[in-house]
């Protein structure tokens, strides 16, 4: 019997295909993204741009969520780094749990087999209390929450009885609480601070990239914001120029019903800046409806990747 000596190798191709580097026209993302989702609430970036090169740094600083009707840099981050394989991606998070929220009063709840249910999911300040309310219980000491599900469960050493009705009051974020002005943004007159669509101005200083590409996918098609992101295109931080991205209405008594409607939409509406791309319609991707001016930002950034991350624009254009 023969046998073959040495080491041999053998190739074989992979699924896992690493997101094409572009950055010819970095694009950055203005909007609001499921951050009650991450644990420490000190670590919630709200407010803050974030540099990200895959889906898998998006969730691990942004969380994750389908909803993208309530969570627009989720569709973004869908699109660029699922769809078109691109990056990488500034994300600016407007949503900020601790003012944007609803709070829900304390009601009863019973534990039934030691645990409760709670109406929203990843609660925040969770109180508990008994049915007097003159005893507060103690998260981990007398109960447990997954905060995923708004499963709380009693802890057998605890204080809580097995089937004891109990008071419960918590809050939950509520992205339908953000507006465009926060998506404008401004800078605070004593702090400095800046927010929403000002923080522009501080990707070159953090990141040495040059703003390329700025969009805010959902929010656009309102006047107030479309206008104020083409005037931040035309002067980041005093020196440089990008394109703004939006999209024209298309849903409501004034949006346009066709493609020839469109230039008096934008006319009437004062979308006539030279760095403004106006999109129409929408783009469904299976089954699923994405704004067009994210698509548009990613498609850039691909033909730039098959280009030598050279800006290209084809002859058809």
């Amino acid at each position: 019997m023969s046998y073959r000596h040495g080491i041999y190798i053998q190739e074989k191709a992979t699924t896992l295909v690493p997101t094409r580097k572009v950055y010819s026209r970095l694009p950055v993302v203005v909007g609001t993204a499921p951050v009650q989702k991450i644990e420490a609430a000190a670590e919630r970036p709200v407010n803050e741009p974030k540099l990200c090169f895959t889906q898998a740094e998006f969730s691990a600083a942004f969380g994750s969520s389908a909803d993208f009707a309530s969570y627009t840099l989720c569709e973004a981050a869908e699109i660029f780094f699922n769809l078109y394989n691109v990056g990488p991606v500034v994300f600016v998070n407007v949503l900020d749990p601790s003012t944007h929220k609803q709070s829900v009063e304390a009601g009863d709840k019973t534990f039934a087999s030691g645990a409760l249910t709670l109406d929203h999911v990843y609660p925040m300040n969770l109180v508990v209390k008994d049915s007097t309310q003159e005893t507060t219980y103690v998260l981990d000491t007398d109960y447990s929450l997954n905060r995923a599900s708004g499963l709380v469960t009693r802890i057998s050493t605890g204080s809580i009885a097995e089937d004891e009705t109990v008071k419960v009051s918590y809050d939950y974020a509520d992205p339908s609480a953000v507006t465009g002005t926060d998506i404008i943004g401004g800078v605070d007159g004593t702090t400095g601070a800046a927010t929403g669509l000002e923080l522009v101005n501080q990707v070159f200083p953090r990141f040495r990239k040059v703003p390329g590409q700025i969009l805010a996918p959902g929010w656009t098609h309102d006047p107030a914001v479309g206008i104020y992101l083409a005037a931040k295109a035309g002067n980041v931080s005093g020196h440089f120029r990008a394109a703004a991205l939006v999209d024209a209405q298309v849903s409501g008594t004034d949006a346009p019903e066709g493609y020839t409607e469109v230039p008096a939409w934008k006319k009437d509406n004062n979308y006539t800046d030279e760095d403004l791309t106006v999109c129409w319609p929408q783009v469904m991707v299976g089954g699923v409806v994405h704004h067009l001016s994210s698509h548009v930002a990613a498609l850039s950034l691909q033909v730039d990747a098959e280009n030598g991350d050279i800006p290209f624009v084809s002859p058809s254009n």
